[in-house]
C-alpha cells in the first residue's frame, strides 16, 4: 500500500533521514519508535508533502502511484491523513465552518450546516469533547489533550486510507489517551484504515496491538520485530540499538 525505499530528507541543508526503508500494507496497524532525533517526526513531514522538507533520494510510493511531486492538499484528498505532535492554533477559523468545508471537499458533497451540525455532534461524543467547542476558533486556548483529540475529529471526518499519527500520546492523559485509541480503532474496523502510530513511549504498545514495530534511529529503520522487540526496548531502552 505505502512503500518508502531508501528515502533521504534534509531540512535547511541538514540531511535527518539517511535512506529509510519502510512498507506498511493496507488495513494494519505499525508502530514506529525511536529516541528524540531520529528522524520520526521528519518523516510523517515528507510523507505531509511539507515543502520545508527536500527529498535529495529514494521513493514514496502509494498504490503504485508516487508521491513525491504532489501537495499537501492534493495528498489529503488521495487519502493520507497526518495528525501533527504539535498542531497549530488558528485564531479565527471557526472549528464547525472549518470541518464541514473539509468535509465536503474530501467526500465530494455539501452539506448543509444543519445537516453537518449532526454528524459533528456523533463525533464530538464519540471523543467526549464539549459540543460548544465546536463555535470556538481551532486549537486556540486548548489544552495538549484537547488538541489531540481535535486531531483525531478531523481524522474521523476524513476517514483517511492511511492515518500517520505522530505523538498522539504525548501531553494526553490516560483517560483521554484510551478515548483517542479507542476511536481510532473504530476507525480501522469500519473503513480498513491503516494506521501509523509514531512514538517514543513503549506504553502505547499495550493499547494498540500493532502488526509490526519500526525501530528509528539516527534517519534509518534499524530493526523491526513484534513482542521481543517491544519487550526489549522496555527493559533496556534505546542505548542497546
Amino acid at each position: 500500500m505505502l512503500k518508502i525505499q531508501n528515502l533521504k530528507t534534509e531540512k535547511e541543508n541538514k540531511q535527518i533521514l539517511k535512506g529509510l526503508d519502510l512498507t506498511l500494507e493496507k488495513g494494519k496497524t505499525y508502530v514506529l519508535m525511536g529516541p528524540n532525533g531520529s528522524g520520526k517526526s521528519t518523516l510523517a513531514k515528507t510523507l505531509s508533502g511539507d515543502p520545508s522538507y527536500k527529498v535529495s533520494e529514494g521513493s514514496i510510493s502509494w498504490e503504485e502511484e508516487s508521491l513525491l511531486e504532489k501537495k499537501p492538499e492534493e495528498l489529503a484528498l488521495q487519502g493520507i491523513f497526518i495528525s501533527y505532535q504539535h498542531p497549530p492554533e488558528i485564531p479565527g477559523l471557526n472549528i464547525s465552518q472549518y470541518l464541514r468545508q473539509i468535509y465536503n471537499k474530501k467526500h465530494d458533497t455539501n452539506l448543509n450546516p444543519a445537516e453537518f451540525a449532526n454528524l459533528l455532534e456523533e463525533k464530538f461524543t464519540a471523543l467526549n469533547l464539549p459540543k460548544e467547542f465546536k463555535n470556538r476558533y481551532l486549537n486556540e486556548g486548548f489544552s495538549g489533550g484537547e488538541k489531540k483529540k481535535m486531531e483525531i475529529l478531523q481524522m474521523l471526518l476524513l476517514k483517511p486510507k492511511i492515518a500517520i499519527l505522530d505523538e498522539i500520546d504525548s501531553g494526553v492523559d490516560v483517560d483521554a489517551l484510551k478515548v483517542i485509541i479507542e476511536a481510532v480503532k473504530n476507525l480501522q474496523n469500519n473503513e480498513n484504515t491503516t494506521i501509523l502510530y509514531i512514538t517514543h513511549y513503549p506504553s502505547l504498545l499495550e493499547q494498540v496491538e500493532p502488526e509490526k514495530i519500526f525501530l528509528m534511529k539516527e534517519g534509518k529503520i534499524v530493526k523491526e520485530g513484534r513482542e521481543d522487540l517491544a519487550r526489549q526496548i522496555r527493559e533496556e531502552g534505546y542505548a542497546e540499538f
